[in-house]
């Protein structure tokens, strides 16, 4: 069995097209691999989380939470923080389910 990730230098000078095909074709084996090892709750949580990340409201709103949430040790600080954040408004990206939520 070949290795699909190994990187074999040419004997002489590539072209640009030539290393350019092959650092798309290790880079889709080494998602393929990455892939592979996902389980179906992981690629659920990607799902939910990818829409936000993609939006710069969502993104900020993923920050806001970790950086003020839950990384605050006091329960009713954290509490404090999440009702400021959601009453600053939710982005669009958040699926209604998490709003209502």
């Amino acid at each position: 069995m070949t290795n699909p990730l190994r990187v074999d230098r040419p004997a002489d000078t590539a072209d640009d097209e030539q290393s350019t095909a092959r650092a798309v074709e290790v880079a889709e084996a080494l998602l393929r691999v990455a892939d592979s090892g996902t389980s179906w709750r992981e690629r659920r949580r990607a799902d939910r989380l990818g829409p936000l990340l993609a939006d710069p409201d969502g993104r900020e709103l993923l920050f806001a939470l970790t950086d003020e949430v839950l990384r605050t040790p006091s329960p009713a600080r954290s509490m404090a923080q999440l009702r400021r954040i959601v009453d600053a408004g939710l982005p669009a990206a958040l699926p209604a389910a998490d709003r209502v939520a």
